[in-house]
C-alpha cells in the first residue's frame, strides 16, 4: 500500500533532509570520480593529470614593448642602463630585460622591456603612455615607450591545457606526426590559439599559428617560433620547419536585416543585438586558420539576434585553405525597418 506522508510531517522533513544529504553525496562522488577523465577534469585536478604527461601548466606571460631613454644631451662616455630599471605610465610597472648602454656620441637607445606581472590586461598601453622613469639613472632627461605593448598572456585556461595533455602521446613518434608538431607549437606560447601543419613538399613543414583574439604573429614572434620547433629534440632531423602567419583570405559583409513589428519596443535592443552578432561572427571567422566563411552562420547569428529575416548580399560561401585565414575586408550593414509578422 502506498502511504503519502501530509506536508507538514515531522518524517516527511527527516525523510527531505536525508534525501538530500544523499543527493549531495552522489553528486560528490560522481564529481570526484569525473576529475579522473580528461574531458571533465579542471583545475588542480587538471594539472596532476598533465604531470603524468611531463606538461606543466603555463602561468602566463608578460606583456612587452620597447622603451626608448633619452639623454639631455650627448655624452663623452657610455651611459649603462641596468637590468631590470623600472619605468611606469603611473600605475603599471614595467622593467628592462637586459643590461644596456647609451653609447658616447648616441642620444638615445630603445631597449626591450616587460610587465612585471603577467596577464593580457596589461596589452594595448598605446606608445608614449609609459613616460615615467622610476629608478634614476643620471643624464636620463625622458623615457617613452616607442609601440604598443603586446603578448601579455593570462594564465592557461584549462580547456587549452586539455588540449595540450591530449596531443602529448603524438610527441611519442619520431616521425614528425602533425599532432607533434601542433602540441610543440601550442607548448611554446599560451597566446597561440589555433595551429595549422601542412607538408607542401618534400621535406617542408609549414606552421602556421594565429594568436588569441585573431591576432597575427609578428615576424619576430614566428622567428623565435622557428627556432624553438628546430631544436633536435623536438623535430626529425631531415624536416625543413617554417613558422609563418596565415595569409588574407578577404571577404565582405553586405547585407539589410528587418525587424518584425511586434517587436517594435525593443528595436534598439534587437539593433544592439544585431551588431554584437555580426562582431562575434567575425571573431568566429578569425580564430581558427582555415575556416570557411559560412554565410549561412551568419543569418542564423542575426535572426536568434531579434531580427526577422536577412537580405545578405555578402558574403557568399568561401573555402578556405589551411595556409589562409578569413578576414574582413568591409561592412555593410543596412537596417531595413519594420516588418508585419
Amino acid at each position: 500500500n502506498e502511504y503519502t506522508l501530509p506536508k507538514v510531517s515531522p518524517y516527511r522533513f527527516i525523510l527531505n533532509a536525508i534525501c538530500l544529504q544523499l543527493f549531495q553525496g552522489f553528486m560528490w562522488l560522481d564529481n570526484m570520480g569525473k576529475m579522473n577523465l580528461l574531458k571533465y577534469s579542471n583545475g588542480p585536478y587538471l594539472d596532476n593529470m598533465a604531470v603524468a604527461f611531463g606538461i606543466e601548466r603555463k602561468m602566463g606571460e608578460p606583456s612587452k614593448c620597447k622603451v626608448r631613454f633619452k639623454l639631455s644631451s650627448v655624452q663623452t662616455s657610455n651611459i649603462p642602463i641596468p637590468k631590470n630599471t623600472r619605468v611606469t605610465d603611473g600605475s603599471i610597472y614595467f622593467r628592462t630585460t637586459k643590461f644596456a648602454e647609451i653609447a658616447a656620441g648616441k642620444e638615445y637607445i630603445d631597449v626591450d622591456c616587460e610587465c612585471v606581472e603577467v596577464g593580457s590586461k596589461y596589452n594595448d598601453i598605446v606608445a608614449g603612455r609609459i613616460k615615467i622613469l622610476v629608478d634614476s639613472i643620471p643624464y636620463i632627461e625622458s623615457v617613452s615607450n616607442t609601440n604598443t605593448t603586446e603578448y601579455g598572456a593570462d594564465i592557461e585556461d584549462d580547456e587549452t591545457l586539455r588540449e595540450r595533455i591530449f596531443l602529448a602521446s603524438s610527441t611519442y613518434s619520431v616521425a614528425g606526426p602533425i599532432g607533434a608538431y601542433e602540441y610543440h607549437t601550442k607548448a611554446y606560447s599560451s597566446l597561440i590559439s589555433d595551429v595549422r601543419v601542412t607538408n607542401p613538399s618534400p621535406r617542408v613543414v609549414d606552421i602556421r599559428v594565429v594568436l588569441k583574439g585573431g591576432e597575427k604573429p609578428d615576424a619576430e614572434f614566428c622567428r623565435g617560433l622557428k627556432e624553438y620547433l628546430s631544436s633536435d629534440d623536438r623535430k626529425p632531423l631531415t624536416d625543413v620547419v617554417e613558422v609563418n602567419a596565415p595569409l588574407d583570405s578577404n571577404y565582405n559583409i553586405n547585407l539589410k536585416y528587418f525587424i518584425n513589428d511586434s517587436d517594435k519596443a525593443n528595436v534598439t535592443n534587437i539593433q544592439a543585438a544585431v551588431t554584437k552578432a555580426i562582431e562575434d561572427f567575425k571573431r568566429y571567422q578569425s580564430e581558427r586558420i582555415g575556416r570557411d566563411v559560412n554565410s549561412s552562420m551568419l543569418v542564423s547569428m542575426i535572426v536568434n539576434a531579434g531580427a526577422k529575416r536577412v537580405d545578405i548580399i555578402e558574403p557568399a560561401f568561401i573555402s578556405v585553405d589551411d595556409a589562409h585565414i578569413a578576414t574582413l575586408k568591409s561592412s555593410n550593414i543596412t537596417y531595413g525597418g519594420l516588418e508585419s509578422d
